[in-house]
């Protein structure tokens, strides 16, 4: 079952803030790049707010995004 299991290339995929980005308006994008950057939005806050307004992104999904361990 698990003859040939080989680890993914970095960077083939991107992860689920990555598919995110990418269907938002350019101007939303910018706007969650800069709050994935700020330390000032913890993640719990930041996925918090986000599904406030629809979008929905776990805790884990933006701590691995944001410690750069996701598939992008």
């Amino acid at each position: 079952m698990l003859e040939g299991m080989t680890p993914r290339v970095a960077g083939a995929h991107t992860c689920k803030v990555g598919t995110v980005l990418s269907m938002l308006e350019q101007s939303d994008a910018d706007l969650l790049r800069g709050f994935l950057e700020d330390t000032n939005w913890s993640s719990n806050n930041l996925a918090n707010s986000l599904r406030e307004r629809d979008v929905y992104l776990s805790i884990h999904t933006i701590i691995k995004h944001r410690k750069r361990l996701c598939a992008c």
